[in-house]
C-alpha cells in the first residue's frame, strides 16, 4: 500500500521541489530486494520513489512511534475482513502497483508530515491499511509553507 502513496507523491516531485520543499521517505525495515525493487518501482506511472529523493532506514522505529504518540500503530485484523473499506482500496492500488510483497512485518501503520523549522503544518495518520494523505492537502500545505 505504501508504494502506492509514494508513488503519487513522487510524481508531484517537480511541484513540491519548485515550493522549495523536500520529499523524504523513511522505511521500517530494511530487507535489501525490497528497498530496491521500492527505488527502482514498476509501477504504471513509474518509480515507486525516485533514485534522486532521500529514502531513509527508521531501525529505531523513532517517527512510527511519533505518529502514535510515543507507541508503535498497529492494525488490526479486522482490517482485513471481506466488508473492510481494505478490499476496495486495494483492488484499485493493484492495478497502479504491479511489484507486491508479503515480506517484513506489515501491521504497522504509518503517516505523513508537513514540517518546517516551524513546526508540523500538516499531518496525516493511517487509520486503516491503505489510506494514504491526499496528495492534493500535502500539496496544499507545502504552498501555505512556501508562502510564509
Amino acid at each position: 500500500m505504501c508504494r502506492s502513496e509514494a508513488m503519487r507523491l513522487h510524481a508531484l516531485k517537480p511541484k513540491f521541489d519548485a515550493l522549495g520543499c523536500n520529499l523524504v521517505c523513511l522505511l521500517k525495515e530494511n530487507i535489501p530486494e525490497q528497498v530496491e525493487s521500492f527505488l527502482a518501482g514498476s509501477g504504471k506511472q513509474g518509480e515507486f520513489w525516485g533514485a534522486d529523493t532521500p529514502l531513509y532506514l527508521d531501525n529505531d522505529m523513532a517517527f512510527f512511534r511519533a505518529l502514535g504518540g510515543g507507541k508503535l500503530r498497529r492494525g488490526g485484523l479486522s482490517s482485513f475482513l471481506p466488508f473492510a473499506g481494505f478490499w476496495k482500496r486495494y483492488a484499485k492500488i493493484k492495478n497502479d502497483v504491479t511489484d507486491h510483497n508479503l515480506e517484513g512485518e506489515g501491521a504497522i501503520k504509518g503517516g505523513l508530515y508537513v514540517v518546517s523549522k516551524a513546526g508540523i503544518h500538516y499531518e496525516h495518520f493511517e487509520k486503516d491499511f491503505g489510506v494514504a494523505a491526499p496528495p492534493e492537502e500535502v500539496l496544499a500545505a507545502c504552498e501555505a509553507v512556501a508562502n510564509k
